[in-house]
């Protein structure tokens, strides 16, 4: 495995650890509210600080995008975007994906009535 594949998969890795805190922070910060799945309006506001882990990420996953997309593999240009954009399209939405997912489970659990 080449020095650049290494990076790139540092990169991404990272990407989905700092999208995983921010989307936990998320979880813990509206607990008891629904989280929404595909926008980001949230019953309670998030700071500053735990948005800036989802812009660390996104900035992770496309500098990883970017070194995938330039590693040694013999493929077409077109090839190598699609896969560069579906690895960082992974890294970023897979974590807040999961966790607003489990998140609205216990929420529905917790205002499920049982007679």
């Amino acid at each position: 495995m080449s020095v650049r594949i290494g990076v790139a998969v540092a990169l991404l890795l990272a990407a989905v650890g700092l999208n995983l805190v921010c989307a936990v922070r998320l979880s813990a910060l509206n607990r008891g509210h629904k989280l929404p799945v595909f926008t980001a309006r949230y019953a309670v506001k998030p700071s500053m600080r735990v948005m800036a882990y989802r812009g660390a990420g996104a900035g992770c996953a496309g500098m990883g995008a970017a070194v995938l997309m330039d590693g040694p593999w013999d493929l077409e240009l077109v090839h190598r975007m699609l896969f560069a954009g579906l690895a960082s399209g992974t890294a970023v939405l897979l974590p807040a994906l999961v966790v607003s997912v489990a998140h609205n489970r216990a929420v529905r659990a917790e205002t499920i009535e049982f007679p």
